[in-house]
């Protein structure tokens, strides 16, 4: 059987990973907890079953410490996130899930199809030479002319839709801000990496995935704050389609100008580009989920698919740009290791059930507890 889900194809007949057709070296443990959850279809495999299938009954580990090092190893195979996650979603207390598309292929699929019959060389089926209708030299130059105008025509359209490759991964840089206004500085970029995460089109690059790449390359880690040039850096070792880029601006004081560029890895072509004039701090939010829809149709995504998985960035996240900012610096310091995210996540309680309901990281845990619960306890259990 064969599994695809973003760039990634896992085919369960060798126990191969590959990413872009290019195979990705994997532990044994990690590559069957893969297929094991695959296998599930998007159902929640507890980690009683996951034991008895990755481990044998004579053999004893502690499942909750061998677990999370498969998973975490995984997880680095995929380039996937814990706090953000976008392929595999940890669910306290019950165990873990796959939450990206999948699309099943069989390996039987080719040698199921029947065999297209050939033309019949019967002689009743075989036209006498007297008998074949002929047609004019004039008649079949008329037909050619016309085959190779329709095929311009549909060239014309095709380049004047999609004027350059579709782009299936992405790198995400921080927006350049010069409002002044430091509620801006990465909560924009953590925003837009919510919202793009949501299409089943593009894969983002996680941070833990830009920082291993640029330190193959000898470069610094970027601690969560990726600049145009490390993007740039970047794009080689992950293998990259294009860097999306952003800046936030204040022509007036009660405006904001929000620009985003799209360009591709390599030589650098700008593909796309939108921005927008809105009114107010408040309409920031909501102006920029709709530029990001724009971008991601003009990076090759259909309008079906954007209509379908386009949850409005403030739900999405929350229309609190101060709650957003302390979650961005939370992110920042539980993805380096550091302590004091906690009280960050809390300190956006102000924002009220809108972060219980929005929070991309703790949707899932939402989903299946129920909007009961106090949301600072959910999002301490997805720690």
């Amino acid at each position: 059987m064969i599994y695809k889900f973003g760039l990634f194809e896992v085919d369960t007949a060798v126990a191969e990973l590959r990413r872009k057709g290019l195979l990705i070296r994997i532990q044994d443990q990690p590559m069957r907890l893969l297929i094991a959850l695959l296998e599930a279809h998007g159902q929640i495999v507890s980690k009683e079953q996951l034991r008895s299938q990755l481990w044998s009954q004579n053999i004893h580990v502690e499942v909750d410490g061998a677990l999370s090092v498969a998973v975490a190893k995984l997880r680095e195979a995929l380039g996937d996130d814990a706090a953000n996650p976008r392929f595999v979603a940890t669910v306290p207390r019950r165990g873990y899930q796959f939450i990206a598309p999948i699309e099943i292929e069989s390996e039987t699929k080719i040698a199921e199809q029947p065999a297209i019959p050939g033309p019949s060389t019967s002689p009743e089926n075989q036209w006498p030479a007297h008998g074949r209708s002929r047609l004019s030299k004039a008649a079949m130059v008329s037909l050619v002319a016309a085959f190779v105008a329709a095929v311009a025509v549909s060239a014309y359209v095709w380049m004047r839709t999609r004027q350059h490759d579709p782009v299936h991964e992405l790198i995400v840089t921080d927006f350049a801000n010069s409002t002044g206004d430091a509620v801006f500085d990465g909560s924009l970029r953590r925003a837009a990496i919510v919202q793009l995460s949501q299409s089943p089109w593009l894969h983002i690059d996680a941070d833990a995935a830009i920082d291993n790449a640029l330190q193959s390359l000898n470069r610094p880690p970027s601690q969560g704050r990726v600049t145009p040039e490390m993007a740039r850096q970047a794009c080689q070792p992950l293998q990259a389609d294009a860097i999306l880029s952003g800046s936030i601006g204040r022509p007036q004081s009660d405006s904001y100008l929000i620009d985003l560029e799209i360009r591709r890895c390599g030589d650098g072509k700008r593909l796309s580009r939108a921005s927008a004039e809105v009114k107010g701090r408040d309409g920031v939010l909501g102006t920029l989920g709709q530029l990001l829809a724009s971008i991601r149709h003009d990076l090759g995504e259909s309008r079906a698919t954007i209509d379908r998985f386009n949850v409005p960035l403030q739900e999405a996240t929350t229309d609190s740009l101060e709650a957003l900012n302390a979650y961005r610096v939370g992110y920042d310091l539980r993805s380096r290791g550091l302590t004091g995210f906690h009280s960050l996540f809390q300190s956006s309680h102000p924002a009220g059930p809108t972060v219980c309901n929005g929070l991309h990281t703790i949707r899932i845990r939402i989903h299946e507890h129920g909007r009961g619960k106090d949301w600072r306890e959910l999002y301490t259990e997805s720690l």
